[in-house]
């Protein structure tokens, strides 16, 4: 394997650890927001959530096929990251309500 190549990759699973946590970050405060409403205002409430809805599709399912059409690798460590911290964040943020 060749520098070029061993640094593209290096680089795409950077990009790919980055941009899942920052999808993380963000689903993780779209689903808090989604399951608060629920709690309190049932179905009725879940109407006003309809952007983290978006948010939750576009971070695990619209994002990433786009994104594996770019870089199989990135979008590999993409989905690791995003659903570790996801999960860990997630647990994290219930063990403490």
């Amino acid at each position: 394997m060749d520098l070029e190549r061993a640094v593209n990759l290096m680089l795409y699973a950077l990009s790919g650890f980055f941009f899942g946590i920052f999808a993380a970050r963000w689903c993780i405060y779209g689903a808090a927001r989604i399951a608060d409403k629920w709690r309190t205002e049932g179905v009725t409430g879940l109407f006003s959530c309809l952007p983290f809805f978006l948010l939750l599709s576009v971070g695990f399912f619209f994002f990433p096929m786009w994104f594996v059409t770019k870089t199989e690798l990135g979008s590999f460590v993409y989905y690791l990251v995003l659903i570790f911290f996801f999960n860990r964040g997630y647990r994290a943020l219930n063990k403490n309500r």
